[in-house]
């Protein structure tokens, strides 16, 4: 009974930050700017810009931007609407004449996404993260891996890959590692 409750707790806990939101709008003194076309958003990394429709950056000065740096405003809305997030696997919604967003963590779809958004590609744990935060792991941050095969066996990052790639898996330890199987 104890384990259930604990695992009723921490579902509990993960349900209420997967819902959690951040209000993106303007105070209320600013309501001019909601009623004409809405303000610019602030930032400090990508990710905060999940509201501002549009924004592909965080500029050099801090606020949401297009590709060309423009700053993108956040639009106005009526209780009630609700659209994607910029990040395409958020919603935003509107409360009390302010857009709320839901943040939860989003999975680039590939390599490519992940190093386009600013993330550090971890093939073995086909993950995006920040700065190839999983350790003991390969990790890209310039370029994605070559995808594996006989003429890459450096590419394959596990041991069924590798073998069927008809390359050899080699494991030192917790070292592991594929190469040509004439190497």
């Amino acid at each position: 009974m104890e384990i259930q409750n604990r695992i009723r707790r921490i579902a509990a806990i993960l349900l209420s930050l997967v819902v959690s939101v951040a209000f993106v709008a303007c105070d209320n003194d600013e309501d001019d700017a909601l009623t004409t076309g809405g303000q610019e958003v602030t930032c400090v990394r990508f990710d905060d810009c999940v509201a501002a429709f549009g924004a592909t950056q965080c500029n050099e000065d801090g606020v949401c931007a297009d590709d060309s740096g423009d700053p993108v405003r956040v639009p106005a809305c009526a209780d009630g609407d609700s659209r994607p997030a910029n990040d395409g696997c958020n919603t935003c919604s509107c409360e009390s004449g302010h857009w709320a967003c839901t943040e939860m963590a989003c999975a680039p779809a590939t390599c490519e996404d992940c190093l386009a958004s600013g993330g550090t590609w971890q093939p073995e744990a086909d993950a995006c993260t920040s700065d190839c935060d999983l350790q003991d792991i390969s990790c890209f941050r310039d370029d994605c891996p070559e995808p594996c095969g006989s003429g890459n066996c450096g590419g394959c990052f596990d041991a069924t890959a590798c073998n069927d790639a008809g390359c050899t898996w080699n494991q030192q330890g917790e070292a592991m590692w594929c190469t040509d199987s004439a190497d």
